[in-house]
């Protein structure tokens, strides 16, 4: 069976997502000020941290969110891999 075409947004729709993610970031935007300070006072090392994800259409993009572990946390894994208790 043939992959089906991706359908096109309409620019109405993304025009209200844009104008609509902008508010609410803006709303938010005291919160996450507060939130990266903490993360800052509670350890060194950057206060955001990236992975790369695959989205629509397999492309392949940053995806940033705050750090909420240790930093080179992802390093770590094989060293951390033995205290999983779900292994």
């Amino acid at each position: 069976q043939a992959a089906q075409p991706v359908a096109q947004i309409g620019w109405d729709k993304r025009l209200f997502d844009m104008v609509f993610a902008s508010l609410v970031l803006i709303c938010l935007l005291p919160l996450f000020a507060i939130v990266a300070l903490l993360i800052k006072i509670e350890s060194r090392g950057p206060v955001f941290y990236y992975s790369y994800r695959v989205g629509t259409g397999y492309r392949i993009f940053r995806f940033w969110k705050f750090r909420s572990m240790r930093v080179n946390a992802d390093k770590m894994l094989d060293v951390l891999k033995s205290q999983n208790q779900y292994q």
